[in-house]
């Protein structure tokens, strides 16, 4: 039915076109061959013109209601948010910097940042980003400096448009720091470090108080965040579970997997 109306709607004005053509050449041919059925066929001309003017009224609805589709969906698509964000080097700290692809502006209202350690700040903000615009703010010192060498940073922002609220993709970033005097010295996409632990281990440790628990290297390559790493490590875990004692998962860090991650690190660009 559904198929019947749209043919219809984008052929009913060409076959009733074809029909009022018709029916004027009928027309035609009864008035040279019998007047007198002339005005018989003027009702029947007339029928089919107002049919005519009905499928001139049908198609211009439906090409209006096909415009105003067009213009709605163009206005979803100005609304729509495009934006990007990483972490750079600026003053020798951590930076996030904030991209609008978009032609809708938009505002930064929240971030929260976490560290290795799974400590958190969370950082309220009314930053606007417009269109083709770059904006951005500082990694609080205090959740990298006093880390040796390497710090795994996730970064989460929150959102808004004229829209509704919204919440970007965590990213997770490697810092290269620094031990003389702290500072950043080179920025990494991706996590550096994670592990794992067997939970029969620790539960036997709190029976126990015997302080054996067995803990791992988990293979970070592919983690863009610490959300993935939470749900590997989850799947390492239990692997660890499943083989204990002898602890065996095919999550676990190697050489062969460190030095793979070294030769494919990222550093970010803008």
């Amino acid at each position: 039915m559904n198929k019947f109306v749209l043919f219809l709607k984008q052929y009913g004005l060409l076959l009733l076109a074809a029909l009022f053509f018709a029916v004027a050449c009928w027309a035609f041919w009864l008035y040279w061959s019998n007047p007198p059925q002339l005005q018989s066929a003027g009702v029947v001309a007339s029928f089919a013109i107002a049919a005519v003017l009905a499928a001139v009224t049908w198609q211009h609805a439906y090409a209006t209601e096909q415009t105003l589709d067009l213009l709605r969906d163009l206005w979803k698509a100005q609304q729509e948010i495009h934006i990007r964000f990483g972490l750079i080097i600026q003053d020798r700290r951590a930076r996030v910097w904030v991209r609008n692809l978009g032609i809708s502006r938009f505002m930064i209202t929240k971030a929260i940042i976490t560290n290795g350690d799974s400590k958190s700040q969370t950082l309220y903000m009314h930053m606007l980003v417009h269109p083709d615009r770059k904006a951005g703010f500082f990694i609080p010192d205090a959740l990298w400096e006093r880390h040796n060498i390497f710090c795994d940073i996730n970064v989460k922002l929150f959102y808004e448009s004229a829209t509704q609220p919204e919440t970007s993709q965590s990213k997770a970033y490697n810092l290269l720091i620094s031990v003389s005097a702290p500072h950043v010295i080179k920025i990494y996409k991706g996590i550096k470090s994670w592990y794992a632990y067997c939970p029969k281990c620790q539960r036997d440790n709190e029976t126990a108080f015997n302080n054996s628990v067995f803990n791992m290297g988990i293979d970070t390559n592919g983690l863009e965040n610490f959300a993935q790493a939470a749900e590997r490590q989850k799947a390492a875990e239990a692997e660890l579970e499943a083989t204990h004692p002898e602890h065996e998962s095919q999550w676990q860090a190697t050489i062969e997997t460190v030095r793979q991650h070294n030769r494919t690190e990222e550093t970010e660009s803008e």
